[in-house]
């Protein structure tokens, strides 16, 4: 039996509009591995289809290509059933705490919901099983009687995870779990989700647009930019040296508390300007995304990136790269590889 818990090959996922045969692409041949007790982190900006993986893994989307392996079940085969009985094992955080929440519910209620699907435990055991999880998600006792809105966004957010936790998952997809939250309440809720993955080896598909958050829980990242993986491989071999120029700019984007250090990081990328209140990644400008929207043609047939890339040549924009091994063990989507790129002069770079 492989050792991976999780396995996705060539996914692909197309959404289809309302005019006849117009369709949009929301991911394109992706591939990754998660394998037990291990944090894979997967990082883009909106747009870049990370939810509709997510959604795809728990079969609320049905995708186009490609297969989904979970503990050696063909989930893209599945049937209800198949997917009732898989439902144990896999689970989901949600990235809002005040709409993923009944309000008209207890937190006993909710949390006890689950366990009630599966029907395994009897009413006592139901009992000391919520006692436990609030325990673990350090919420107090009588916090069972409560409904959401007595909590604050963080402590529902526990009340989410401890109800994903309820039937003992070995996967939980945490879509953006901290990106509604406050930053102190961020790095509580971080904190927790290592101690949880600690004490009980479970697995986690992080989701997150911002690439620090990715990079404190995660061993794995795969970097996504629109429905593409741009790169991927260990964390931290990726943020010490990225390869690829989105990679380089989301770590450009990353706050940092020395205002000469985040200066040169945006200046790191040649003709970049400082981002928006609303945008991540460096160079990009409100008219470039005019231009070069998730629907428009430009880098269609090539790079995905090449109309926002700095360094692009003609071959990026006429030709799809192929993922090819970068550094140790981690991989990159570029036709500019496998020079390696200097990451204080990335315009130094040119095509082999």
């Amino acid at each position: 039996m492989s050792p991976e818990l999780l396995r996705v090959q060539d996914l692909t996922v197309e959404y289809r509009g309302d005019r006849r045969h117009s369709s949009v692409t929301a991911l394109d041949g992706v591939s990754l591995a998660i394998s037990p007790g291990q944090t894979l982190g997967m990082v883009g900006e909106s747009g870049s289809g990370k939810t509709t993986l997510a959604l795809a893994i728990l079969g609320l989307v049905r995708p186009t290509a490609g297969q989904i392996m979970f503990a050696g079940h063909d989930l893209t085969a599945a049937g209800r059933r198949a997917r009732r009985r898989l439902g144990r094992d896999l689970q989901v955080v949600f990235q809002d705490p005040y709409s993923s929440l009944n309000p008209a519910r207890t937190v006993s209620q909710i949390l006890s919901e689950p366990l009630d699907v599966h029907k395994t435990l009897s009413r006592q055991q139901v009992r000391q099983r919520i006692a436990e999880m609030l325990e673990q998600v350090r919420l107090p006792a009588d916090s069972a009687g409560q409904y959401p809105a007595e909590f604050s966004g963080g402590q529902r957010q526990r009340i989410a995870i401890a109800r994903a936790l309820m039937v003992s998952p070995r996967l939980v997809i945490c879509d953006e779990p901290v990106s509604a939250l406050d930053l102190s309440v961020q790095a509580q809720i971080l904190n927790l989700l290592a101690d949880i993955q600690r004490s009980l080896s479970v697995s986690f598909l992080l989701i997150s647009h911002d690439l620090a958050v990715i990079r404190y829980l995660s061993t794995q990242v795969v970097v996504l930019y629109r429905g593409q993986v741009m790169e991927s491989g260990p964390t931290e071999e990726i943020c010490a040296r990225p390869s690829h120029p989105y990679t380089r700019a989301l770590l450009a984007a990353m706050p940092s508390p020395d205002p000469d250090l985040a200066q040169r990081n945006i200046s790191r990328e040649p003709g970049s300007a400082p981002p928006s209140s609303n945008e991540y990644t460096p160079g990009r400008s409100r008219g470039a995304e005019t231009r070069h929207g998730p629907n428009q043609a430009d880098g269609a047939c090539g790079c995905p990136y090449s109309p926002r890339c700095p360094i692009s040549v003609e071959r990026c924009r006429t030709e799809r790269p192929a993922l090819r091994a970068v550094g140790t063990s981690a991989h990159a989507a570029c036709h500019l590889l496998p020079d390696p790129l200097p990451w204080s002069n990335p315009g130094r770079l040119a095509a082999p």
